[in-house]
């Protein structure tokens, strides 16, 4: 894999959790608005939520390894 498309994935990643983050808000706050929100309504989004800010970090923690690794790469070439 090259450098250059790991580093894309990763931000992909940080990408799709933001994007899923910002769904699962707007899910909350129709669920609150509705008033007939269901406890397992909002205990799935939740999961949700939770699920989105993993992948966020897990993809972050991508971005970092690959901009470790190209650090090193430049040392060892310098």
């Amino acid at each position: 894999m090259r450098i250059e498309s790991a580093f894309n994935s990763g931000l992909q990643g940080i990408q799709r959790g933001l994007g899923q983050t910002q769904k699962i808000a707007n899910d909350i706050a129709d669920l609150a608005i509705s008033k007939d929100s269901i406890v397992g309504d909002v205990t799935r989004a939740v999961v949700d939520l939770r699920q989105a800010e993993q992948q966020v970090q897990a993809s972050a923690q991508v971005v970092n390894a690959e901009d470790e690794l190209r650090g090193s790469l430049i040392d060892i070439k310098v």
